[in-house]
């Protein structure tokens, strides 16, 4: 039969107190965090799920054949100046993917995305977005439509973001697999661009001539009581 000496109990018990009052301790500073660790798990599955429903939707049908353009917040000048920073970035046919290289719509594309917009994919499927407008009225952060290689054939196959502002000779941003071979800024008004100019799209509100101020017409009297005025 075991001897257990005269207090041995509580000689345990006082020997593990120290490490049950550090669980303890533990246990109520992570009950104090727990809701803010809570917090982040969350909100970073929320962006998550967010990111992966935005690629999902930038890649469905819907979003390849958009025909309108939500530029939110963000302004020509703050779109010109991030496509003009890429300059340089050599030409990949098929290619959004820095990395790799940019074709000209792969280029638009890269440079909205960065700024959440959604835009389509396809130089061709721009051709129905927004409104078209006046060459001469191009501003900055306009879009420029123009065929491809093949002049006489004038389905859109080439583009660019217009980066020159009114009053300047008209210039563009694009990804050329021409004689640039990459991302350049160009002058327009050439024979080669000017034979294969398409149109000008407007996809910034900002970009839009403010509403004409309503005219008060002159008040006319009505007829019967002209007439009874004179009798």
């Amino acid at each position: 039969m075991l001897f257990c000496p005269p207090f041995a109990g509580y000689y345990a018990m006082v020997a593990a107190m120290p490490a049950l009052r550090y669980s303890i301790c533990n246990f109520q500073y992570i009950m104090k965090i727990l809701p803010a660790i809570l917090l982040i798990v969350s909100l970073f599955c929320f962006a998550c799920h967010h990111k992966a429903k935005q690629d999902e939707a930038l890649t469905s049908y819907e979003a390849e054949h958009i025909t309108r353009i939500e530029t939110g917040n963000t302004t020509p000048d703050e779109l010109v100046n991030y496509a003009c920073s890429l300059a340089g970035t050599p030409y990949k046919y098929g290619s959004k993917d820095i990395q790799q290289g940019f074709d000209c719509s792969g280029y638009v594309t890269y440079v909205f995305n960065h700024f959440g917009i959604r835009v389509p994919r396809v130089s061709t499927d721009f051709t129905s977005v927004q409104h078209a407008v006046p060459l001469e009225d191009a501003k900055l952060g306009d879009l420029i439509l123009f065929t491809g290689t093949d002049s006489t054939n004038r389905i859109v196959g080439h583009m660019g973001i217009i980066s020159s502002t009114p009053g300047e000779p008209l210039r563009f941003m694009h990804s050329t697999s021409g004689k640039g071979y990459g991302v350049v800024e160009t002058d327009f008004y050439t024979r080669y661009y000017e034979s294969r100019y398409v149109k000008i799209i407007r996809v910034f509100p900002q970009n839009e001539p403010p509403p004409k101020p309503a005219t008060n017409s002159p008040k006319t009297f009505p007829l019967f009581i002209m007439i009874k005025l004179f009798i």
